[in-house]
């Protein structure tokens, strides 16, 4: 079981992904505005079980 969640890791959560989320919860914030609340667990979530 080791081995598989370390491939899982490893081809799941590269730097680049996390610096593409990153940026995309970044220019939401910045985008929204002031009233609206942030919701963005969520669609991270949805991402990360697309990719998967």
């Amino acid at each position: 079981m080791g081995e598989n969640a370390r491939k899982k890791v490893i081809d799941n959560f590269t730097i680049d992904k996390f610096i593409k989320e990153y940026e995309m919860a970044y220019e939401f914030i910045m985008n929204r505005k002031a009233q609206e609340p942030i919701y963005l667990h969520s669609h991270m979530q949805q991402e990360a079980m697309e990719a998967s």
